[in-house]
């Protein structure tokens, strides 16, 4: 049922939004939940066996967490290169919405991933407190709360960044 209310408010947002904003909430959301669905799992496995525990001084928590954000910081780097040359080459926008686009799809990718790390890491940690199956809680709970966040935070860094006057909306 929780998942079901966070995809309902998710779901209101972005039928709030049209245009270009549609184009990019799959990416997002999908490139960032793929991190944390990853890491869930990763985290949930070695939670069941024993080898990770929720803790900062914990070498293979830490080292799966780091990864975890350096690779959406890597891949969303790429991907917003590739996204803003695509409007630029479209003639969507010129030199400085070239730079508005690249910042927007860094910064809401990038902030995504972290949020959806926070959001594995959480959901691992209270699944064991709780006694919960972790492979039955982490993922949903991840790709759940994970879409609400892309979506979210991808308006918030466009109205931050007023991506809509960019746009001509």
């Amino acid at each position: 049922m929780l998942c079901i209310g966070i995809e309902v408010m998710g779901g209101s947002i972005l039928n709030a939004t049209t245009g270009t904003l549609l184009f990019l909430f799959p990416v997002i959301n999908g490139v960032s939940g793929n991190i944390g669905s990853v890491l869930g799992a990763r985290l949930s496995s070695g939670i069941h066996v024993g080898s990770v525990e929720i803790r900062r001084g914990d070498k293979l928590f830490t080292q799966n967490v780091r990864g975890a954000i350096l690779l959406g910081m890597a891949i969303f780097a790429m991907l917003s290169v590739a996204i803003a040359l695509g409007y630029y080459l479209l003639s969507l926008v010129d030199s400085g919405g070239f730079v508005m686009i690249f910042l927007w799809v860094l910064l809401s990718g990038v902030l995504t991933t972290v949020g959806v790390v926070g959001v594995a890491i959480s959901c691992s940690g209270l699944s064991v407190r709780y006694k919960l199956d972790p492979d039955d809680v982490v993922i949903p709970l991840v790709t759940t709360i994970g879409d609400f966040l892309g979506i979210a935070i991808l308006l918030g860094v466009a109205i931050l960044l007023n991506i809509g006057k960019l746009m001509g909306s």
